[in-house]
């Protein structure tokens, strides 16, 4: 279970560390209204975030935050996550609250809707597989785990994943999975793993009371 903890550790870590490198302010990344997400594009070598309901982007050549355009319709949702596939850093996608699973190919220039095939566009978490580019996973409200194959054309129900709500969802490949790889689930009170064959999950660890959790990938 201590080697669970360390690799999320390590997979927070990495984006701390980038975030430093970047010069961002730590003390943002603990406020709920101000930082919703923070996403190192590893391929893309830029940092992007989610912030006042706004996707932004710093490169590793740039020194100021330009900001990503969004779906017109953004003013009706809340925009709560940002993943980047690690095979292809020219697609982005988005997620959230009453705005579903969109896809750009063009940094925000036009985006491609991608929720003909769940259950509706509250959204809470989206993470992308971290060696299939094409794999994506996502959280819908009182719904469940959803999984795509095909870069988000067709999702199937995976799993109703945990019982607490899911604010972030992290995909891994470290080893000791009988499928692919692991999917962590940050809540409010713990994180939680499980292999993406949705086998279970299960807590990494146990937090004090009062404290709670705040995730980046």
């Amino acid at each position: 279970m201590r080697n669970f903890v360390r690799r999320f550790l390590h997979v927070c870590l990495r984006a701390g560390l980038a975030a430093v490198s970047f010069g961002f302010a730590s003390t943002a990344l603990a406020t709920e209204e101000g930082l919703l997400s923070l996403h190192y594009d590893v391929a893309g070598k830029r940092l992007l975030k989610i912030e006042a309901n706004q996707l932004f982007q710093r490169t590793d050549e740039g020194m100021a935050w330009n900001a990503i355009p969004l779906p017109e319709d953004m003013d009706e949702g809340q925009l709560l996550a940002v993943s980047v596939p690690s095979t292809d850093p020219q697609t982005l996608y988005i997620a959230g609250t009453s705005i579903g699973v969109q896809r750009s190919t063009d940094d925000g220039d036009t985006w491609q809707e991608l929720s003909a095939n769940l259950p509706n566009r509250e959204v809470t978490a989206l993470t992308a597989h971290r060696r299939q580019g094409e794999t994506l996973y996502a959280v819908v409200a009182n719904e469940g785990i959803y999984q795509s194959e095909d870069a988000g054309s067709a999702w199937k129900k995976m799993d109703s994943g945990p019982s607490q709500k899911v604010n972030r969802l992290v995909h891994s490949d470290m080893d000791g999975s009988m499928q692919t790889g692991w999917l962590y689930a940050v809540s409010s009170d713990a994180v939680r793993l499980s292999m993406d064959c949705f086998c279970g999950w299960r807590p990494t660890g146990e937090l004090d009371a009062g404290v709670s959790v705040h995730s980046r990938t």
